[in-house]
């Protein structure tokens, strides 16, 4: 294709005019790609959302809730097992000796 009023020297296929006669959705697709490449890395003012409170239960109440669930799931021998292993503990270590079998 021939264009009228330009030199045969300068007609190219990189010419801006055939360009965009030939491939307006690809320069438009390309526009649009960058356009949004540089919204996604712009700065923003603040954060996204509010970062949520974490919430921190107590050592009673992690105690109360793990002994419930085990008494619940487990018919409450394991439960028993280890405050039985916990008095035998605390009773060795109050008279002194050493480490319970």
């Amino acid at each position: 294709m021939t264009f009228p009023n330009v030199a045969p020297e300068f007609e190219t296929f990189f010419e801006p005019t055939r360009i965009w006669l030939f491939g307006k959705p690809l320069v438009v697709l390309t526009l649009l790609l960058i356009g949004l490449l540089l919204w996604r890395d712009s700065v923003r003012l603040g954060p996204l959302a509010a970062a949520p409170t974490r919430a921190r239960r107590s050592l009673a109440e992690q105690i109360r809730g793990t002994g419930q669930f085990a008494l619940r799931y487990g018919g409450g021998e394991a439960l028993h097992a280890a405050s039985a292993r916990a008095r035998r503990r605390a009773v060795s270590a109050a008279t002194g000796s050493g480490r319970p079998k």
